[in-house]
């Protein structure tokens, strides 16, 4: 086969495929964003290329849950985003996106913005393959579950998706993750085959 002859797939999101998700987030009380036409501008303008988001989050005292929607047991804002955190995570590697990095604030040494800035407590980056498959996994069942567990845990965010792809050398983390992964496979073999 000739080099010229190789098909490459191309994720960039036609205007229709754009449209028509608008469309059905709007028709089923979707994802709701605070500039929907930023968030379509940002998906109109693909260029096919992996990206991060960046989330600055501030955390309620206590989540609050629409009420069609209540957990087990009373929980803290940050104990609520911990539980949507593992029920995005395996979302987030079915389509070859995963976290980058998350850490919550230990005070403020320096604000050149004033209190409109919000006291923001935590942030995360999360390194998305493309913009296929964010709004792939923001039109599935499982995020639609999750999605409650996101907003119950959060006094005030802001979302916002990085300019320029994605400039971190984010392949060296790949073979951490399986190591792990399969190191925590094989301790738990390990356990079983011990008790048995």
């Amino acid at each position: 086969m000739k080099i010229d002859e190789l098909r490459v797939y191309d994720t960039r999101l036609t205007d229709a495929e754009v449209a028509a998700f608008i469309a059905t987030q709007a028709a089923t009380g979707g994802t709701t964003w605070s500039d929907e036409v930023a968030f379509e501008e940002f998906l109109r303008n693909d260029d096919g290329r992996p990206f991060v988001m960046i989330n600055l989050m501030e955390y309620r005292e206590a989540a609050e849950y629409p009420e069609e929607y209540a957990p087990a047991a009373d929980m803290t804002g940050a104990e609520a985003d911990a539980l949507y955190g593992r029920a995005v995570f395996p979302q987030l590697l079915l389509r070859g996106s995963y976290p980058v990095a998350r850490a919550t604030r230990y005070n403020t040494i320096i604000n050149s913005v004033g209190e409109t800035a919000g006291e923001f407590e935590s942030f995360a980056m999360v390194r998305y393959r493309s913009r296929r498959d964010l709004i792939d996994m923001l039109d599935s069942d499982a995020f639609g579950e999750a999605y409650s567990l996101n907003w119950a845990s959060l006094e005030i965010t802001l979302v916002s998706p990085s300019k320029n792809g994605a400039s971190f050398k984010f392949i060296g983390f790949i073979p951490l993750f399986l190591f792990v992964g399969i190191g925590v496979v094989l301790a738990r073999l390990l356990r079983e085959w011990r008790a048995n």
